[in-house]
């Protein structure tokens, strides 16, 4: 009995060890395969963007630092909060820029600058006046932190009454000093903004080289500097910038005394003219423009056909 056990318990190991030598060999374990396969991102209005100005990175309002001996800092603070797109961060994030930006790093503003969640969130803009103006649509304040006057009426007055000391603001200065006794000059390089900056300048202009002359003979000499410039365009900005405030121009056939004809608005006592830009509705129409500009232009007895606005 004991020879049969052994027998058998001989022929199982026998078996056992004929099966292990004749089973497949295990397959070696290949690594996962982590190759992120590439998505096509679109970047929405990217071709817009290019198009723009703030994407052309080598226009002046980039490259006016780029001279290092006149600007050894870089972009200075007061101006990289809308020519940097890292002073636009920056002032975005606490209200001040921190630092000027080396001028290397003004390369346009970029989409991150004003789409990021910081940018979108600005709902109210401090205008140089001190008013606060909030947004009426969302992101309307990324945009009005920039694309605002750097002075007001509010900073001009100061000038006038505390560092000039003007006590008529009607008459014709004597040239103004520093505290060297140096000529004080003025410049600007605010050029075709479309905000009627140019017409401003030479009403100005005008103003100071003819202290006598009317309103009407200002807006005039100014209208045929500009057109003499090169500029193209209808006389109402060198009427608005004399006459200011709110008023109705009437140009072309029918105006008697003057190519155009002045009707000064007043508004009700609680209304002010910032209130009206909620219910100012601009229709845009090239052609329509083109048209009354050269009406504008060329006042003639029988004035040319406009099409009724839609």
């Amino acid at each position: 009995m004991k020879k049969k056990l052994l027998f058998f318990a001989g022929l199982s190991v026998a078996l056992l060890i004929l099966a292990a030598c004749t089973a497949p060999a295990t397959q070696a374990t290949q690594p996962p395969d982590t190759t992120v396969p590439e998505i096509a991102v679109e970047v929405p209005f990217l071709t817009d963007w290019k198009g723009s100005g703030h994407a052309d990175v080598a226009a002046e309002p980039f490259r006016h630092w780029d001279d290092a001996t006149a600007n050894p800092d870089g972009v200075p603070t007061s101006c990289a909060k809308c020519h940097t797109s890292a002073g636009y961060a920056d002032f975005i994030a606490d209200g001040k820029v921190d630092a000027a930006v080396p001028a290397s790093e003004a390369q346009g503003i970029t989409c991150a600058a004003c789409h990021s969640a910081e940018a979108m969130a600005v709902t109210s803009v401090t205008f140089p006046s001190g008013k606060v103006v909030e947004a009426s649509e969302e992101g309307e304040g990324r945009c009005m932190t920039c694309h605002q006057g750097r002075e007001s009426k509010v900073s001009v007055d100061k000038q006038i009454n505390e560092t000039f000391k003007v006590t008529d603001v009607d008459a014709v200065v004597a040239p103004i000093k520093d505290a060297n006794g140096n000529d004080v000059r003025f410049e600007h390089d605010v050029r075709a903004a479309g905000l009627g900056s140019s017409a401003c300048e030479h009403v100005v202009e005008h103003a100071l080289r003819h202290p006598d002359a009317d309103l009407d003979e200002i807006a005039e000499a100014a209208f045929a500097a500009e057109t003499a410039g090169g500029v193209i365009g209808g006389r109402q900005d060198q009427y608005a910038a004399c006459y200011g405030g709110l008023s109705f121009m009437t140009f072309g056939a029918g105006v008697t005394g003057g190519p155009v004809r002045i009707e000064r608005l007043e508004l009700p006592g609680a209304v002010e003219l910032h209130d009206l830009v909620d219910r100012h509705l601009r229709l845009e129409d090239p052609e329509r423009r083109a048209l009354l500009h050269r009406r504008q232009r060329r006042p003639s007895p029988v004035p040319e056909p406009v099409a009724p606005e839609a």
